[in-house]
C-alpha cells in the first residue's frame, strides 16, 4: 500500500519472494495507484534497495500520480 512504511513493504515483496522461490512461479508487481510502486520517485528507493524485486510497467498510473507525461 502507498500509505504502509518501506519496511512494511519490503517485508510483503520479501514474503511474495519466498513463495516465488518455493513454488517456482514468477512474481511481478505491478506499478499502480495506491501501492507501493504508485509514482517513479517512490519506486526507485524499492528497485535500489531490493535487488530482487521485479514490475510489471504500466506507465499510465505515474503519469496520473504525477499529473504530466513525465517529461
Amino acid at each position: 500500500k502507498d500509505y504502509y512504511s518501506f519496511e512494511q513493504n519490503k517485508t510483503l515483496i520479501e514474503l511474495a519472494d519466498a513463495a516465488k522461490n518455493k513454488y517456482h512461479i514468477p512474481v511481478y508487481h505491478e506499478t499502480h495507484r495506491g501501492r507501493f510502486s504508485f509514482a517513479a520517485h517512490v519506486t526507485k528507493e524499492y528497485l535500489e534497495k531490493i535487488p530482487t524485486l521485479q514490475l510489471a510497467l504500466d506507465i499510465s498510473h505515474w503519469c496520473n500520480v504525477h499529473e504530466s507525461m513525465l517529461s
